[in-house]
């Protein structure tokens, strides 16, 4: 869930070099194609301290695969990838890869490593400081300055007060230290995980579906949490009000040019973008029927023209002849570039925009599901009133650990409603930019 260092770097070329403490997260034209399958070519996209990027796309588009390589877990096929955290780098995936045969606490040391390493290094120079020759004191007191600089860049003594506030934020507080992990329910794995990013503190997170298992409660506290980060975050969700409230910005991956745009304003500059990007599609749409049916009513004319020109040739004088020919060479050519010009608009049109979709299901037992957390990527804003309180079941439900009862089964906040729900064509977003001319 950690990377293992406090700097990490993923590049075809060389890592930047220690005294290098600028925070730096670039992709220079990034290619990545899993199994001889293009995801992602020619990205350039970078992130500065302190902005907070909402990655969203369709699922299978390449996320997770953008995620994955800013954790230094996969490597670009071509390109340049530079990510340099001083401050570390803590990495969620959608499944969090929890040993079943670890406990709760083994979870949150593995997390907290990189933290009691330092320490444990502090500990050990200030005991050598105090054996130490006077020769050997400046080095040393360098070392422990170096040292203290990257623990408290961790804020490492408050690792185990975050622990605390992180199990308790998200409604795990009540696992033992000494219960096993496979023990747990899938929900509260992915709380741990998230926990234990959480807790260590690292400059930089990179977040898969953070928001999964979470209820309302919890959800509100990771969105504080986040905002309060002093570090960089991205984070892939599908969760509108999330976005809306965490993301200083949004990464838009798109599968049809497999690249990936950017939209400063946080959401409301995404659904602002996407917006400008439907007029766009729908006025490019109307000019290609609008030239299409010009270019066909003009070879209609023509050829009714030559048609005519043929019947009037019968009976035609020499000299009237010879305008006449003249009169159909022009014509023949007009039809044509008519023709060829019909041919390349059908060979390469402009679809239709797809008309928005909007939620209407209802849960089982009431309740508009979709009108708290509907994603709104249709450009239209899903969110009109206050949340509504969940219910006294689910509530007792998530004290105890358990799933929520029941076949509806709702993460309100991300709008989704079991199987029924088709209010996104199966829940996926859509890309900003329209078809290809």
């Amino acid at each position: 869930m950690l990377d293992p260092t406090p700097s990490s770097s993923a590049s075809s070329s060389s890592a930047p070099s220690s005294s290098a403490l600028s925070f730096q997260v670039v992709l220079d034209d990034v290619v990545r194609a899993p199994g001889g399958r293009p995801l992602l070519d020619g990205v350039r996209q970078s992130v500065a301290l302190g902005e907070r990027v909402g990655i969203v796309g369709e699922n299978g588009g390449g996320k997770s695969t953008l995620l994955r390589l800013v954790a230094g877990l996969d490597r670009p096929d071509a390109g340049e990838l530079r990510v340099h955290a001083p401050g570390g780098t803590g990495y969620l995936p959608q499944t969090p890869d929890l040993s079943p045969d670890d406990t709760v606490q083994d979870a949150v040391d593995h997390a907290l490593a990189e933290i009691r390493a330092l320490e444990h290094a502090l500990r050990t120079t200030e005991q050598a400081l105090a054996d130490a020759a006077p020769d050997e004191l400046e080095g040393l007191l360098s070392s422990y300055g170096e040292l203290l600089a990257a623990f408290e860049a961790r804020d490492g003594y408050a690792a185990d007060a975050r622990v605390r506030a992180a199990l308790h934020g998200l409604g795990i507080a009540h696992l033992a230290p000494g219960r096993l992990l496979g023990s747990l329910s899938g929900g509260e794995q992915a709380r741990l995980g998230l926990a234990c990013v959480l807790a260590a503190a690292p400059q930089l997170l990179l977040l898969d579906e953070p928001t999964n298992h979470l209820d309302t409660a919890a959800l509100e506290w990771l969105e504080k949490h986040l905002c309060a980060h002093r570090g960089s975050v991205l984070v892939i969700s599908h969760d509108r009000v999330f976005l809306e409230r965490v993301a200083t910005a949004l990464w838009e991956v798109d599968p049809e040019r497999r690249t990936v745009h950017r939209h400063g304003g946080g959401y409301a500059g995404y659904l602002r973008a996407r917006a400008a990007a439907r007029r766009r599609w729908e006025r490019d749409h109307a000019d290609w029927e609008r030239e299409l049916a010009e270019q066909r009513e003009l070879l209609r004319r023509a050829a009714d023209g030559m048609t005519a020109g043929a019947r009037r040739a019968v009976n035609a004088d020499r000299v009237g002849g010879r305008h006449q020919r003249s009169v159909e060479k022009q014509l023949s050519a007009r039809v044509r570039q008519a023709k060829e010009r019909v041919r390349r608009l059908e060979e390469s049109p402009v679809p239709r925009p797809p008309e928005p979709l909007r939620f209407t299901a209802r849960v089982a037992g009431g309740g508009d599901a979709g009108h708290d957390r509907h994603d709104g990527h249709d450009g239209h804003d899903g969110h009109d009133g206050p949340r509504r309180p969940r219910r006294a079941t689910r509530r007792a439900a998530r004290r105890d650990g358990r799933d929520p009862p029941g076949p509806a089964r709702v993460h309100r906040r991300a709008g989704r409603a079991g199987p029924g729900h088709r209010a996104q064509r199966g829940g996926q977003e859509h890309p900003v930019a329209g078809p290809r001319r």
